[in-house]
């Protein structure tokens, strides 16, 4: 409450730490305060819970770790300047995700979790945040933020100390390593559903019977993905190549095909 209390002593005779705009009217119906602001922003169906864990639901769907969105959100929380005006900000775009938050800076730059040297900001709040095993020693929110970054999202943090406290973590490695086990995971599906049309059709087959062989229904799909690559390839060869479009028309593997069959068996 100390912190409550130089707050008033800037108040000259007022009693209020935080009056209403007619100056003598205190906040006392904080849902009335809610419905309110949601009717001037032309909001609807959104409660305060709903704005309370809207940032935390966000970070995980963007693949950060719950750990690391603990760390954060405890950060934004005991290191705030609650004296300061300056909104709390959180961004998630494409490459990264950052936090702003006020600050009572004790150096400037970037923090090196090396060399840095840990100093209280909030003690009071880091004490609830200790009791309720949220928070450990002085120190330990900056080592396990490089800790879970750098394990679950691929890439350091930058953490940046001034009047703003900045959090950096860019989000650009973890896309892009999910981006490629994607591509691998469908070049091996294409691959091995290749080798399966090939060893159906060592005898010639109807588009009909390979559709069924493989389990698919969508005709247009199966022949811009499956049959067209496979005939361009030179690995499936039409057993009408002057009636494209016959109803007779089947299917039926190239010398090519077998040999690609056969290397992919050894």
């Amino acid at each position: 409450m100390d912190w409550l209390e130089q707050i008033k002593d800037q108040y000259a005779e007022d009693s209020l730490v935080f009056p209403g705009k007619d100056g003598d009217i205190e906040f006392n119906n904080m849902r009335k305060a809610w419905v309110s602001l949601l009717k001037v922003a032309k909001i609807s169906n959104f409660t305060w819970h709903d704005m309370c864990h809207d940032y935390a639901s966000q970070l995980v769907m963007s693949d950060v770790d719950l750990n690391t969105v603990r760390e954060v959100i405890s950060n934004l929380l005991i290191h705030r300047e609650f004296t300061n005006p300056f909104p709390a900000k959180f961004v998630i775009d494409r490459e990264n995700f950052y936090t702003e938050n006020s600050n009572k800076p004790h150096n400037h730059g970037i923090i090196d979790p090396t060399s840095f040297s840990p100093c209280p900001k909030n003690p009071a709040i880091a004490r609830v945040f200790r009791e309720i095993g949220r928070a450990d020693e002085l120190g330990s929110g900056v080592r396990k933020l490089f800790k879970y970054c750098k394990a679950f999202c691929g890439s350091d943090p930058q953490l940046i100390e001034g009047d703003v406290f900045r959090f950096i973590l860019p989000l650009k490695a973890k896309v892009t390593e999910q981006a490629t086990e994607q591509a691998t995971e469908q070049a091996t599906e294409q691959a091995d559903r290749s080798a399966k049309v090939l060893a159906f059709c060592q005898e010639a087959r109807s588009t009909s019977e390979i559709m069924t062989f493989l389990g698919l229904t969508h005709r247009e799909h199966f022949r811009a993905e499956i049959l067209t690559p496979l005939i361009q390839e030179g690995l499936i060869e039409l057993t009408i190549p002057d009636k494209p479009k016959s109803p007779a028309q089947k299917y039926r593997a190239t010398m090519k095909g077998q040999n690609e069959l056969k290397n992919k068996k050894k």
